[in-house]
């Protein structure tokens, strides 16, 4: 069982009436799709059925799961993925592989969660939103270096660009053009959804900030969904259609993705083949997901079958677009990295002398970790319906590296300080939060080390480094006590939670 991560770390986790007609005028554009270049649907290759070989490397990764830290001169434990969706408090879990441009194996872990069990996306939407931008920007003769600020209304500009600085395509894909506002927390069912020009323009629906552009002469790297959402808007405005139908026309129907959208109307029931959003507790949210309004940003709703597609599309992208779906120039435009290991919406990186691609997704109530590897042009993704899939995510990720003999995601290691029953002795109690100080944790003297419990959420172990730093081998959690104000204090990164027993 597991803690709630994001509340225990500290983690790193829209006007004027004269803008009325642009802001009503985003929702009601059509639905039907532009025109394009492009040819028929991709012939991406299920494998089926699996080879005895191939059976047994799958049972080997969902047997191999381990923890994050492992300890010196102990025996790391091995877990499987039933046992760590229990401890992470994560009902559903789905996982694809794919490698030589064939999706191998696409398997659904938990009750009634299925290959075809669908997911959002999180900012794994970014890099499918890139790659469906470029295209349409290449198919419409728009400079991905040009100062694209003139394809705005000028009111739009004007509020979020003051200084006029010059901001390309690029920039916008690629965190560089020096955009604000980093993620976005969703919208609950039942709730008033923005458009898209409110969520860049902010207003009295938002709750995120407005996204306005500062001065990035360096072109460092500066996460920014709100830069997708610009970039959002501008193919919005130059086609006079949805981003769904963008997507759609220049994604999707390309490379034979049936089961991915980016409508902010999910077909079908809550239940009814989506993975519902949960709380930390193993509970479906309220309405069972946030709507995300910031579709390039974090709308992407997908299976991970469909999202290798997408992967094999990109790594093997030729002339030849009834193949796999995408030209060469729109692939090269995507890969070519920007700024530090960024290209245009993916991470790009050489990790012990191999390259890989991969991104993370983070919205509420769901969790999602994609990698892949040019060379053998072999992709892996997890998607989790919980915050706890994130460790639970790194995990398989480490136990897919040791099976397919990847070099990366090995787990790092810690000597166990030696500490007695009465020096552990020293920190156990019941330990709140100051600012309301009720109750939130309880620690206890385990084996070796100190037993936490999360009050109706579940325990994890820390193990001591030294006479008052500890870590979860779980997740490298480190904890460090400290007295304040005669009053013993855990310090978890930043956040603080007081020793109730010493009020």
């Amino acid at each position: 069982m597991s803690k709630p991560r994001n509340d225990l770390m500290n983690t790193k986790l829209l006007y004027a009436s004269m803008l009325a007609p642009l802001l009503i005028g985003c929702t009601v554009k059509s639905e039907e799709a532009p025109a394009t270049k492009h040819q028929p649907s991709a012939k991406i290759t299920m494998v089926s059925p699996l080879t005895d070989v191939q059976v047994e490397l799958r049972n080997q990764m969902e047997n191999g799961l381990s923890p994050a830290i492992v300890v010196e001169g102990e025996i790391a434990p091995t877990y499987s993925i039933s046992e760590r969706m229990t401890n992470f408090d994560t009902p559903a879990v789905s996982i694809a592989y794919a490698k030589g441009g064939k999706v191998i194996w696409a398997k659904g872990y938990g009750e009634g969660i299925d290959n075809d069990t669908i997911f959002q996306a999180a900012s794994l939407s970014k890099p499918v939103a890139a790659t469906g931008m470029v295209s349409f920007a290449l198919n419409n003769d728009i400079d991905l270096d040009a100062d694209v600020g003139s394809l705005l209304p000028e009111v739009v500009i004007n509020s979020i660009n003051p200084e006029g600085i010059p901001i390309s395509l690029r920039g916008l894909l690629s965190h560089t053009a020096g955009a604000t506002v980093q993620g976005f927390e969703g919208y609950a069912i039942g709730d008033d959804v923005p458009t898209n020009l409110q969520v860049i323009l902010g207003s009295k629906t938002t709750n995120s900030d407005a996204v306005v552009i500062v001065a990035n002469p360096e072109n460092k790297y500066q996460y920014s969904g709100g830069g997708f959402q610009i970039a959002q808007a501008i193919v919005e405005e130059q086609s006079q259609q949805t981003f769904e139908a963008i997507m759609t026309a220049h994604i999707f129907e390309p490379i034979g993705m049936k089961a991915s959208s980016f409508s902010l109307k999910v077909p079908g029931s809550p239940g009814a083949g989506i993975a519902l959003a949960t709380d930390g507790s193993g509970n479906s949210i309220d309405g069972g997901w946030n709507v995300y309004p910031e579709q390039a940003a974090a709308a992407l709703w997908t299976t991970p079958t469909d999202y290798l597609k997408f992967m094999m599309a990109l790594m093997t992208a030729n002339d030849d677009s009834t193949s796999n779906g995408l030209s060469v120039r729109i692939a090269a435009e995507v890969l070519t990295p920007v700024s530090q290991n960024y290209g245009l919406g993916i991470g790009i990186r050489n990790s012990e002398g191999r390259l890989q691609y991969s991104h993370s997704g983070s919205n509420r109530g769901y969790r999602s970790f994609v990698k892949a590897f040019p060379d053998t042009n072999e992709a892996f993704i997890v998607m989790t319906n919980s915050r706890g899939g994130v460790p639970l995510s790194r995990e398989i990720m480490r136990a897919a590296s040791k099976t397919y003999n990847w070099s990366s995601q090995k787990p790092s290691s810690i000597k166990r300080h030696k500490l007695s029953e009465v020096e552990l002795g020293k920190f156990v109690g019941t330990y709140g939060f100051p600012r309301n100080m009720n109750p939130y944790l309880k620690l206890t003297v385990g084996v070796g080390g100190l037993t936490a419990t999360v009050f109706d959420r579940g325990t994890f172990s820390l193990v001591p480094i030294s006479d008052t730093r500890f870590v979860d081998t779980d997740d490298g959690q480190k904890i460090q006590f400290k007295v304040i104000d005669g009053k013993m204090v855990l310090d978890a990164e930043g956040t603080l939670l007081t020793r109730l027993d010493d009020n």
